[in-house]
């Protein structure tokens, strides 16, 4: 970590070299380790790659083009420096403002974060960012996770596997728009210019409803808050209920896939909820 620091006229930030008392543990962040970084002229994030890119799916080529076009839309600052070298760091400006939990979701939140996200998907998409395939994604992860069962699934597991892959492989419609692909709470800054949503490691070419139902799960939004971000999205206007359930299911199935994959759910947690997911009536 130390030796980065001699990269310091590279990030045109400062005018002299940082020592260790101007570095700063960030909290938060599951695949990533980041510090801020207090430099003469202002903070900054400094974030190390966890080098699980590969097992994780994560392009970090198109994660970069695509955090510098939502830059240019105000979502998130931009990304200062990336070291091309190895790829093994990035620094951007830091946000100074709280993440967004649970208890402060009021109203007004979820307004603002429909209007953004609409606004994200609304970008024209560059050719350079790749499609994004559920069953794809989902059979990278769950490579890691035979991994983790010493190269063999148990039966009951495989089966649900065979089952998923299959039900869940097409996306709701046609539509597709540049997408987060993980808008959780914990990616969400409440600053006094409004909010701004960061990580966007996962980021690709997709459906609208997934952005929306990934941010639904995680938040555990009830059926009131569902149905105020969606309308506000939507501007009132309707939606097909049944992509919708889809996109929902779709975005459980990755995110419990990607829990197993780091180790932090076991094969028979991982088994008890996909069998939830198989039972919805798709």
């Amino acid at each position: 970590m130390l030796h980065l620091l001699d990269d310091w006229a590279k990030w045109k930030a400062c005018d002299r070299r940082p020592d260790i008392g101007q570095i700063e543990p960030l909290p938060g962040g599951l695949t990533n380790q980041s510090f801020i970084l207090h430099l003469d002229n202002g903070d900054y994030v400094l974030r190390l790659e966890a080098g699980n890119s590969d097992e994780l799916d994560i392009h970090r080529d198109v994660e970069y083009l695509v955090h510098q076009q939502a830059a240019v839309l105000g979502l998130v600052p931009k990304i200062l420096y990336r070291s091309r070298d190895d790829d093994k760091y990035w620094i951007r400006q830091y946000l100074d403002g709280e993440v967004v939990r649970s208890g402060t979701l009021n109203d007004n939140v979820l307004d603002e974060m429909a209007r953004l996200l609409h606004k994200l998907h609304q970008v024209h998409a560059d050719e350079r960012i790749p499609v994004l395939s559920i069953s794809a994604k989902a059979q990278r992860y769950w490579l890691a996770i035979q991994q983790h069962a010493n190269g063999q699934l148990p039966p009951e597991l495989d089966a649900l596997y065979q089952r998923l892959q299959r039900v869940l492989s097409r996306a709701p419609d046609d539509t597709l728009c540049i997408c987060h692909m993980d808008p959780t709470l914990g990616n969400w800054i409440k600053t006094t210019n409004g909010l701004q949503l960061v990580d966007w490691e996962y980021a690709a070419l997709g459906h609208p409803l997934w952005d929306l139902a990934a941010l639904v799960q995680d938040a555990k939004l009830n059926e009131q808050q569902q149905q105020r971000l969606l309308n506000q999205y939507f501007s009132g206007e309707g939606f097909d209920r049944h992509a919708w359930r889809h996109a929902q299911t779709q975005m459980k199935y990755i995110a419990a896939l990607w829990y197993a994959a780091q180790g932090i759910w076991s094969l028979r947690e991982l088994e008890t909820y996909l069998l939830t997911l198989a039972a919805v009536d798709l």
